[in-house]
């Protein structure tokens, strides 16, 4: 290349201006992983060490510069290791603190049920300070913004989209929108409850179209008029043969049905995997009711 060459190509990548580390490392490829001296990076599962003192810094402040609603330090420290069940006996302030970092910093599923509960007292600009830290370091987990507020497995960024949507409303759909998620995705899973919840969600919304007049009415007396009487309601989405009934909207809504143990089989068949798929379908219907998808006709 000639140095009028060298002196062009130079310029073409100076002309954009200083950037910082930060902007270029999104899309940078280390150059052992493109020669194929080594394997490309992937998500990581626990606590990565090259985003380790990162995360203690983060979680640092809220236990040592009072940043707990709670106010004192030692009862900053006392709620995190009281509600961890954590064995930190040390009476003296500073050392109870020593105890409990080197305590939660020597095991990931430790550190991570901290960061995980301190996420509900950090405020919206450490929670997106938090979720860059993952982010950058490639974390398996990234934050829940939704109340609860706290870690969830990575899922696509239209998934996350489309739940953060769902929860965001006034009314208590999108609070069993969240309940359901948080159990789906969070570190406290619980598939049942997660199941549960996104039923919930679906009942809030459809009772006032399907069944108003019944107090009790329930996904499953919802499900069964609908199925009694299709043509006494209209879905936006019209079937292949022009149906416009509500027997497609009544075919999304068969995918969900009730959470496995709730007639007494074991709760155990429901699995974590079947729970996200179902609090999946949940939102979408949840955003089909809000969106007026399904409406009553006639009487």
């Amino acid at each position: 290349m000639s140095a009028r060459g060298v002196h062009g190509c130079w310029q073409s990548v100076v002309s954009h201006g200083p950037r910082t580390l930060e902007e270029v490392v999104v899309a940078f490829v280390p150059l052992s992983v493109r020669r194929g001296v080594q394997k490309p990076f992937e998500f990581v599962g626990g606590v990565p060490d090259h985003i380790k003192v990162q995360l203690v810094e983060w979680i640092e402040p809220f236990l040592y510069q009072q940043r707990f609603p709670t106010g004192p330090l030692t009862a900053n420290l006392d709620a995190l290791i009281a509600h961890l069940q954590w064995p930190i006996v040390q009476r003296d302030e500073d050392r109870r603190f020593e105890a409990l970092m080197q305590y939660m910093t020597s095991d990931d599923d430790r550190f991570l049920d901290a960061i995980d509960l301190v996420c509900a007292a950090a405020t919206p600009e450490s929670l997106s300070e938090l979720d860059g830290i993952l982010d950058q370091g490639m974390s398996l987990y990234r934050v829940r913004f939704t109340d609860p507020p706290g870690l969830d497995e990575r899922v696509t960024e239209e998934a996350r989209a489309a739940v953060f949507a769902a929860a965001s409303g006034k009314d208590a759909a999108s609070q069993h929108i969240a309940d359901a998620w948080a159990k789906a995705y969070g570190r406290d899973r619980n598939a049942t409850a997660s199941w549960n919840s996104a039923v919930k969600a679906i009942e809030h919304l459809l009772h006032p179209i399907v069944e108003p007049r019944n107090v009790k009415a329930t996904l499953g007396s919802m499900a069964a008029a609908l199925r009694a009487r299709p043509e006494g309601w209209r879905f936006a989405i019209s079937a292949r043969d022009g149906d416009s009934s509500a027997r497609p909207f009544l075919q999304a809504l068969e995918l969900i049905g009730y959470e496995p143990g709730r007639h007494g089989t074991d709760p155990a068949r429901a699995t974590i995997e079947e729970a996200r798929v179902v609090v999946l379908q949940a939102v979408t219907i949840v955003e089909w009711l809000r969106s007026g998808a399904l409406e009553r006709v006639g009487r």
